[in-house]
């Protein structure tokens, strides 16, 4: 009897031991997620027209062409991007004019590629 307690007690603390080390110690050991910061120049305007105004930057890393997500002061920001150095960030909720101002945009993370054409 004293054998399956202490074989139980051993499969309860290895059990413990991995959802602590899996929730409080593994996030800290990734790889920091990266930031963008640019200067905001005037766009096309292009996108306002469709109701997501964005932030067009000249950003300071070359990123791949796709949608990225990522943060700013002002809130959640979904990431254009097609061209080197240059960026589209639609701010979610937010509506002011930020043009010339320095925007660093923090924990970019690449959601999805651009289709492929198949015409």
């Amino acid at each position: 009897m004293l054998k399956k307690q202490t074989n139980f007690l051993v499969v309860l603390l290895l059990s413990f031991v991995f959802i602590f080390m899996s929730y409080a110690v593994i996030p800290y050991l990734k790889k920091p997620l990266p930031k963008i910061t640019g200067t905001v120049v005037r766009g096309t305007g292009q996108t306002s027209q469709y109701g997501y105004p964005t932030a067009n930057m000249k950003i300071n890393k070359k990123l791949e062409p796709g949608v990225y997500t990522g943060e700013c002061h002002y809130g959640k920001v979904t990431i254009y991007n097609e061209d080197n150095f240059k960026a589209k960030c639609h701010i979610h909720k937010f509506n002011s004019d930020i043009l010339g101002e320095t925007l660093t945009i923090s924990k970019v993370r690449f959601k999805e590629p651009f289709p492929e054409n198949e015409y």
